[in-house]
C-alpha cells in the first residue's frame, strides 16, 4: 500500500500528501492521510464491542455446559442443544491459539482494519483529484495534466556568433496518460517521454548468468528483447555489439532465450539505460526534498517539474544558449555527485559573465570552450569564432575550464589581461602541468596572430595559483558531500572571481550549491520566455 501511495504521489505532484519525508530523506505516511483513516475505523467501534459480547456470551455458554457435565455427570440439555455445544466447543482450541500468540483485542482489532484500510486510501487517493480541481489556479507549481513544457531553439542571424534564442510553449496531447509500452524502445528517434515517464516502465531484471553466448554467422535472428523476462549484464551487451560489429550477418545466441541481431543487441543496451534512469529518478526525488531545505516549496517543485517531467521535442527539458544545449539529463548530473558535464558548466561560467558584462556595459568576461584542446585541426578557428566580436582592449578576463583526463578532475584557468598572468586552482589544488602550460601558451599564441595585440605574445605571460586558493575539496577521508564537486567549484569560483569577492562557500555544501546552480538553470530558462 505504500508503495501505490509513493507512487500516486509522484504522479499526482499537488494533490494532498499521503508520503513525506523526515528530516533524514526517509518516506513516512503523511498526518493527513493518517487522520483520514483513523476518522474511518473509529467509528467501527462498536462492532468489536459487539464482537467481544457474543465471544464472552459463548464462553459462558461453555462454562455451564462443562460446570453440568462435571457435577451431575450429566445434562439436562436437550440433544440439539448439545449439538450446538459440541460444536461450539470447537471454538475454544482457536481461541487459545490467537490468544497464545501474544494477540489481544486490539491485534484481532488491527486484522481487521487492515483489510478497510487499503480501501479506504484509495478513496482518499481518488479524492484527491477532485479536490485539487477547483484550486488548480492557487497552485504555482504545474501538475501531470497541467504542466507546460519549455522549449528553446536558437536562429542564426548575420553574425554567427550571435544567437538569438527564440522560445515556445509545447502543451502536451491528450494521450499523456496512457500506458505506454516498451515498444517505443524500437523508435530510431529520441524519447518523448519524461524521465518519470521512463522511470515507471516495467523492464526486465538483469540475470548475471546471462553472460555466455555464442556467436553464429549466416543466421537470422528468432528472438524478441521486448519479450524476455531477463537480460545480460551491461558488460555482456556492450562485449555482445563489438563483436557484432566486427562479424557482419552474425547473430548472438543467448542459451534458453535464441539469437539476437546487432539491433536486438542494442535494444538490451536501451533496457540497461531504461534501469538506470529508474533508480537514479528514485534518488534524485528524494534528494531534491534535502537539497532544496532552504529554498521555497515553488522553487523546488519547478526545478523538479524540469527534471522529471518536462518533455521538450522528444527530448526532456531542452534549453539552448551560449552554444549550450542543457537537458534534463544535464539537470541530473547535478544531483548528488555527480561529475557535471563540460555544458553544465559552460553554460553557468557563461552566465555568470553575461550578467556582468551587461552590467558593466562592456565584454569583460568570456569563456572559453572547455573541449578547446579536442579541436586541435580547427584550433585557430575556434578561437577566432570565440573573439569575432570581442574588443581585446576592453576585456579584464577570460576563463577556461580546463579537464584534467588522467585525474578526471576540473580545474579552472584565468587569464587575467591586466598584469599578464594565468591563475589557476582547483579544490584538490594540483600543480600546473606541463601540458596546461603548453595549452595555455598555445591559447594565447594564436589570439597573438588573430588579434595582432602584442600584449598577447605567450612570453610576456607568467603562470601562478590563485591569490586566494579554491576551498579544499576532500578534508578528511570520511567525507560526504563534495567529493564529486570538481565541476561545482569550478562554475563557483568563476563566479566569485568575477565579482571580486573572497571565497565563502565550502564543498561541504555542494548538495546546497548544486541545487542553487540547478534554480539558476531553470530560471534562465523561464525568463526566456517572457
Amino acid at each position: 500500500m505504500f508503495e501505490k501511495c509513493k507512487e500516486h504521489q509522484e504522479k499526482h505532484l499537488n494533490g494532498r500528501k499521503a508520503i513525506t519525508f523526515d528530516d533524514n530523506g526517509v518516506p513516512r505516511i503523511s498526518h493527513e492521510l493518517l487522520e483520514h483513516v483513523i476518522e474511518q475505523i473509529l467509528p467501527r467501534s462498536e462492532v468489536y464491542t459487539i464482537m467481544i459480547l457474543k465471544l464472552t456470551i459463548i464462553i459462558l455458554f461453555l462454562v455451564l455446559t462443562f460446570s453440568s457435565i462435571l457435577i451431575y455427570e450429566k445434562s439436562s440439555l436437550n440433544e440439539s442443544t448439545k449439538a450446538l455445544a459440541v460444536l461450539m466447543t470447537g471454538l475454544l482450541p482457536k481461541v487459545f491459539e490467537v490468544f497464545s500468540e501474544g494477540s489481544s483485542y486490539w491485534n484481532l482489532v488491527e486484522t481487521e482494519n487492515a483489510c478497510r484500510i487499503e480501501k479506504i486510501v484509495k478513496d482518499f487517493l481518488s479524492q484527491t483529484q477532485g479536490d485539487i480541481k477547483s484550486n488548480i489556479e492557487d497552485i504555482p507549481v504545474t501538475t501531470k495534466h497541467s504542466h507546460h513544457f519549455i522549449s528553446s531553439s536558437v536562429e542564426e542571424e548575420s553574425n554567427p556568433s550571435h544567437m538569438r534564442r527564440k522560445t515556445r510553449i509545447i502543451m502536451p496531447s491528450d494521450d499523456d496518460d496512457k500506458d505506454v509500452s516498451l515498444e517505443i524502445l524500437r523508435e530510431g528517434r529520441e524519447f518523448t517521454l519524461s524521465r518519470r515517464q521512463l522511470s515507471q516502465l516495467n523492464t526486465p531484471r538483469t540475470n548475471s548468468s546471462l553472460s555466455n553466448y555464442l556467436l553464429m554467422p549466416n543466421k537470422k535472428p528468432n528472438a524478441d528483447p521486448l519479450k524476455m523476462n531477463e537480460i545480460p549484464p551491461e558488460s555482456t551487451i556492450e562485449r555482445c555489439e563489438k563483436e557484432l560489429l566486427s562479424q557482419k550477418n552474425s547473430v548472438a545466441y543467448f542459451k534458453s532465450y535464441g539469437s539476437f541481431d546487432l539491433a536486438g543487441i542494442r535494444l538490451m543496451k536501451k533496457l540497461v539505460w531504461l534501469h538506470e534512469i529508474k533508480s537514479k529518478v528514485a534518488f534524485e526525488t528524494t534528494w531534491l526534498q534535502l537539497a532544496f531545505k532552504y529554498h521555497s516549496l515553488e522553487d523546488r517543485k519547478k526545478v523538479e517539474v524540469a527534471l522529471l517531467d518536462s518533455v521538450v521535442n522528444g527530448r526532456p527539458f531542452k534549453i539552448g544558449h551560449f552554444q549550450c544545449n542543457i537537458s534534463a539529463f544535464e539537470l541530473s548530473t547535478l544531483c548528488g555527485e555527480g561529475y557535471l558535464c563540460d555544458e553544465t558548466i559552460t553554460f553557468m561560467v557563461n552566465l555568470y559573465c553575461a550578467r556582468a558584462n551587461e552590467s558593466k556595459g562592456k565584454a569583460a568576461f568570456f569563456v572559453l570552450d572547455p573541449l578547446l584542446v579536442e579541436g586541435d585541426s580547427q584550433f585557430e578557428a575556434i578561437l577566432r569564432n570565440a573573439f569575432l566580436d570581442i574588443n581585446i582592449k576592453e576585456v579584464e578576463a577570460f576563463f577556461w575550464p580546463y579537464y584534467m583526463r588522467t585525474k578526471k578532475h576540473w580545474g579552472l584557468c584565468v587569464f587575467w589581461l591586466a598584469e599578464a598572468t594565468i591563475r589557476f586552482d582547483d579544490g584538490l589544488h594540483c600543480p600546473i602541468s606541463n601540458e596546461l602550460k603548453k595549452w595555455c601558451n598555445q591559447i594565447l599564441d594564436t589570439l597573438h596572430h588573430i588579434t595582432g595585440e602584442t600584449t598577447l605574445c605567450s612570453s610576456a605571460w607568467s603562470f601562478a595559483r590563485f591569490k586566494e586558493p579554491m576551498p579544499d575539496q576532500i578534508v578528511h577521508e570520511k567525507q560526504e558531500h563534495g567529493t564529486g564537486s570538481c565541476g561545482v567549484g569550478v562554475i563557483l569560483a568563476a563566479r566569485d572571481l568575477i565579482h571580486g569577492i573572497p571565497f565563502v562557500w565550502t564543498f561541504k555544501n555542494a548538495m546546497y550549491h548544486r541545487a542553487a546552480i540547478m534554480l539558476d538553470i531553470v530560471n534562465f530558462a523561464q525568463s526566456s520566455m517572457a
